[in-house]
């Protein structure tokens, strides 16, 4: 998917047809390689069944690159649409990411102090979240899935009351947004 500079924040205002296919973001935490997660082995089949599309970020193949074991979650990305990030220098491969603008930079900002209020020097796993939620946002998609309790889920009513991203564990999403 292309992504324009200076893009904008997803307007969660937006009008749907009730035909359109939810498109979820997932976390690294959520790739599910050895198949043993529950509620992603659900969410996996919605998306077999056409209900739902899942979505990685090109920054979790960098994640998946630290060589920590992850040779079947590296496998698995290769079966989802991938969303181009824009990209953070020192942690962005040239090649697989975007250059942005200032309304980027002004974003990805906001993105960091909201899950890191009062944090200066941020950590690489800090930093690889906020350029999953900006690619989230930037790509507007409909849910962000995630199992980072601590760092995004402890955060998701400010993500969503400053940001518009929708966040839940995928058990939240089985069990409250799937209507089956």
């Amino acid at each position: 998917m292309a992504i324009k500079n200076g893009t904008t924040p997803h307007n969660n205002e937006t009008s749907r047809n009730e035909n359109d296919v939810l498109s979820l973001t997932i976390d690294s935490n959520c790739i599910n390689a050895k198949g043993n997660h529950a509620y992603m082995n659900k969410i996996e089949i919605l998306a077999k069944k056409g209900k739902v599309k899942i979505y990685i970020t090109s920054t979790m193949e960098t994640e998946f690159q630290k060589g920590k074991g992850y040779q079947k979650g590296k496998d698995k990305l290769k079966g989802y649409d991938k969303d181009i990030e824009v990209g953070v220098w020192g942690h962005s491969r040239f090649g697989s990411s975007l250059w942005g603008g200032e309304v980027d930079s002004r974003l990805f900002n906001e993105i960091k102090k909201t899950l890191n209020p009062g944090i200066k020097k941020l950590n690489e796993n800090q930093i690889k979240d906020s350029m999953h939620l900006q690619t989230h946002i930037n790509c507007k998609r409909d849910f962000f899935i995630t199992d980072d309790k601590k760092h995004i889920i402890s955060k998701k009513n400010e993500l969503k009351d400053r940001l518009g991203i929708v966040v839940c564990t995928p058990k939240e999403y089985c069990e409250k947004i799937i209507k089956e």
